[in-house]
């Protein structure tokens, strides 16, 4: 346990920010599941490509999470990128 009073705070600060980066890596997963699409739901029905509103705001919530480093850059960058393909992918197969 903390000694000084610095270390109290810092350990205060820590379980803050740990709580508001698990909710934010949550949130991303949620709306990564959205343009995915969980097993059942595959399964079950066909998936509906996300509107190009929502896409864009999923989009933008993945990169915030990149630049104040709840995942790594690079990590939503590629993340980004492999949902626009699935995206693209949906969009190919309900036009046919």
């Amino acid at each position: 346990m903390a000694n000084h009073a610095s270390t109290k705070k810092s350990a205060k600060k820590q379980t803050i920010l740990r709580s508001v980066n698990k909710s934010s890596r949550s949130k991303m997963k949620t709306f990564m599941k959205k343009v995915t699409g969980n097993k059942k739901q595959a399964v079950n029905e066909a998936l509906n490509p996300v509107s190009n509103e929502e896409f864009s705001k999923i989009q933008g919530l993945i990169s915030k999470c990149g630049q104040k480093g709840v995942v790594h850059k690079n990590k939503a960058s590629r993340t980004v990128s492999r949902l626009a393909k699935i995206r693209n992918n949906q969009l190919k197969q309900n036009n046919v």
